[in-house]
Parts: C-alpha cells; structure tokens; sequence
C-alpha cells in the first residue's frame, strides 16, 4: 500500500495550516501531524474511514476536528480531500 495525495488535497492541508498559524503556531504544526498520523494508519487499515459515497470514505481526524476524504484503488490510498468537520465538505459526484 502506498499514498497518493491529490493537488486538490494538498492545498486544503496547507490552506488548514495557513489559517491556524497566524493565531497558534503550536496548532497549526499539530493539526498537521494528526492529519499525516491518520493517513499513515490507512496504511495499515485503508477500510478505516466510513463509505461516503461510492468509493470514497471519510476519516475523522477527532484531535483536529478535520475530516479527510479518500479511496483505495488496488494498492493506492489516494487523498482527494481535507477540511474541518463543520466546512462544506466536496461534492459527492466524484469520478473514481
């Protein structure tokens, strides 16, 4: 198994980091953590998040409030998104 992070996803990590660190340095260096800590355990238990739709799980990421979006295609965890619990989450009409 190995990840795949989507450009997509990637900016919603930073632009997460970007909005914590001018308040809390400290939260936003740990809110990060938690989300690579969180993917990483996919590794070992990629049927960990709960089905969203169609493929697609989501992943709480509890110590952060965040929820990350992603499928398993074969031996590819691909992240399509993160963003807060209460955020707008993606349109569920994703192409897989």
């Amino acid at each position: 198994m190995r990840v795949e992070w989507d450009e997509e996803a990637l900016r919603d990590r930073e632009r997460i980091f970007d909005f914590l660190y001018p308040f809390n340095p400290q939260a936003a260096e740990q809110a990060d953590a938690e989300i690579d800590k969180a993917v990483k355990r996919l590794l070992d238990y990629p049927e960990l998040g709960k089905i969203w739709y169609r493929q697609a799980r989501k992943l709480l990421v509890s110590q952060a409030s965040l929820l990350v979006l992603y499928v398993v295609v074969d031996d590819v965890i691909k992240v399509l998104a993160v963003a807060h619990q209460r955020e707008k989450f993606p349109d569920p009409d994703i192409e897989n």
